[in-house]
């Protein structure tokens, strides 16, 4: 076992930190000392979830996701008939 070992957060407890970061009701300090974490880790998090934030509203910007979702509405669409919805 190594001197030094990488701790592991849920993702629960990291939305959590940078929500109350981005809040701008605690600093960055004091949301570091609530979650006992480095401010590097709590920024390291902040900047991907904002980059995730914005791909959630993106639409149709990847091909791959777009099919992907086509294919989905499609399955959905033959699902229906056979439980008895849109009949």
């Amino acid at each position: 076992m190594s001197k030094w070992e990488r701790k592991s957060y849920p993702p629960k407890l990291k939305v959590q930190a940078v929500l109350e970061l981005l809040s701008n009701k605690l600093t960055v300090n004091q949301v570091c000392s609530k979650y006992g974490i480095h401010q590097s880790v709590l920024h390291n998090w902040k900047v991907a979830f904002l980059e995730w934030a914005e791909k959630i509203f993106e639409r149709g910007s990847d091909p791959k996701l777009a099919q992907d979702r086509k294919q989905k509405y499609k399955e959905f669409g033959l699902i229906l008939p056979e439980i008895g919805i849109g009949r």
